[in-house]
């Protein structure tokens, strides 16, 4: 394995919003803020030059469960042998890969802690890359001695990047977990949800390959489907104090695509160190939900803005807008809003106030 830096060169970490004072520092960008860049610049802009964030949303607890079980399931194999879901899918020749940093690599939230954790230092752009994995498997060099029989195809060492994904399908018809649930959709006015699946994907080999690694093109998305179709419940007669929820499995190949990663790296940083904010992308939900909130406030018109919340934040809303009004009377002037470290209209303090 190749580490291209060292925690002994870096006087500090550099992290959060970017601060030009430590340009000289590696700042580290997660692939999550990547996707943050993709989706729409000005919201990545926001968080990473002024600290603002997009609106939290729930943490989903039973995801997260199902990926702690599957990591349970295949450590029972790592470095030993295929597991049965491999060998059903015709992977008899991976095995789960053993690692002595594999823990550190699956730790996204730590990802710039060390060299052995899961990032990259993208030099021209003195980017420190990285994530979170949720699994590697591994190509056996001599799978025919392994596997027994003279048919195993040649092993190349090569590694492999597995994603956990975890989804139910509530439609009386569902779709088949095979390779089309990825693919993008045919219309073009229809959402591509999958697409940052993918991405991801292209992200963690771009890493993993300058980790100094031989990564196979071709990742996996290993998948679990809650069932509900044809199922009378999931409270256990027997023993009442315990339910099960029943998953079907399904292990997804796709052909990676790295082009592009490098040039969002470039891009990301001519964002971090512009003066200019660059506008919001047109199908950003956030940005829409500003704006209709921005207009109605415009307005004068409180009527127009309630329908945008839920009833047990009207009294916040009536209360900041009449605040306001007191204070700036209708017409729109800049206010100093300290938390933002800038000047906004009176509206903008709502919307900021709200998210």
């Amino acid at each position: 394995m190749s580490t291209d830096w060292s925690v002994e060169g870096r006087p500090k970490r550099h992290r959060g919003t970017y601060k030009p004072e430590f340009a000289h520092i590696p700042f580290e960008l997660s692939r999550s803020k990547i996707e943050t860049y993709k989706k729409c610049k000005q919201c990545f802009y926001l968080e990473k030059i002024w600290g603002v964030k997009p609106p939290a949303i729930p943490g989903f607890n039973l995801n997260s469960n199902t990926d702690t079980l599957l990591k349970r399931d295949f450590n029972q194999y790592r470095g030993k042998e295929a597991h049965p879901i491999m060998v059903s899918a015709g992977l008899e020749y991976l095995i789960p890969f053993e690692h002595e940093d594999i823990e550190k690599w699956e730790n996204a939230l730590q990802f710039g802690a060390t060299p052995n954790h899961f990032n990259t230092l993208h030099k021209e752009s003195n980017i420190l890359f990285g994530g979170g994995l949720d699994d590697v498997w591994v190509e056996l060099v001599r799978p025919k001695e392994v596997l027994g029989h003279d048919d195993a195809p040649q092993g190349t060492g090569k590694l492999y990047i597995v994603d956990y994904k975890s989804t139910a399908q509530l439609s009386k018809n569902p779709k088949p977990l095979d390779e089309s649930f990825l693919a993008p959709p045919d219309g073009t006015n229809t959402p591509d949800y999958k697409a940052s699946y993918r991405r991801q994907m292209d992200m963690y080999q771009f890493i993993m390959r300058r980790k100094g690694y031989e990564v196979s093109r071709t990742g996996y998305f290993l998948y679990v489907d809650g069932q509900h179709n044809g199922i009378d419940g999931m409270i256990d007669k027997n023993d009442p104090a315990v339910a099960w929820m029943k998953f079907n499995t399904s292990v997804l190949p796709y052909e990676v695509n790295v082009d592009w990663v490098e040039d969002a790296l470039y891009k990301a940083k001519e964002i971090m160190t512009s003066e200019a904010s660059p506008d919001h992308n047109p199908d950003c939900e956030h940005w829409a939900w500003y704006e209709n909130v921005n207009k109605a406030i415009d307005k004068n018109n409180i009527d127009e803005i309630l329908p945008f919340f839920a009833k047990e934040t009207v009294d916040i809303v009536e209360g900041i807008f009449k605040n306001i009004k007191k204070n700036y009377g209708s017409k729109s002037n800049a206010v100093s809003y300290t938390h933002l470290r800038a000047h906004e209209t009176e509206a903008a303090v709502v919307c900021r106030l709200l998210l």
